[in-house]
């Protein structure tokens, strides 16, 4: 059997993630200030369900892969491939937007918001208060 004729029969084993037809609308919702929490639900929408961080983590590698890829030739022409890479522009966002103000579906314990409360910085003042009214209370009968 010719090379040909084997690559024509057997389709190759690739491991391909279900995030992949998706890469470019996730990014698109991303810049728009779209939480990973809405990506999820996007993507829920459209049959896909995953958790916030691995979409994090797939759009880390995406983005990785985008940086490392070789530059367009001279010419500025980039091939023009359907389903291409998308460009180093669309995913260099390196501060992620601010989550909007409106409640999930799942109200204020949603697990899905957790990217939410890793971007704000904790408030100090507001922790030791709780911690002295905790000792208070300890204290009291």
């Amino acid at each position: 059997m010719k090379l040909d004729e084997f690559m024509g029969t057997v389709t190759p084993a690739k491991r391909r993630s279900k995030l992949t037809p998706h890469l470019a609308d996730m990014l698109k919702l991303r810049e728009q200030g779209y939480t990973l929490a809405q990506v999820c639900d996007f993507l829920a929408r459209n049959g896909v369900t995953t958790s916030p961080s691995n979409v994090a983590s797939y759009l880390h590698r995406g983005m990785a892969r985008v940086q490392h890829a070789p530059a367009p030739d001279s010419t500025g022409v980039d091939g023009g491939a359907e389903g291409a890479t998308p460009s180093t522009a669309a995913v260099a966002a390196t501060k992620p937007p601010d989550p909007p103000s409106g409640q999930f579906e799942y109200g204020s314990h949603d697990p899905r918001r957790i990217d939410e409360v890793l971007r704000k910085p904790p408030d100090m003042a507001a922790l030791v208060k709780q911690g002295r009214a905790a000792a208070r209370d300890k204290r009291s009968p």
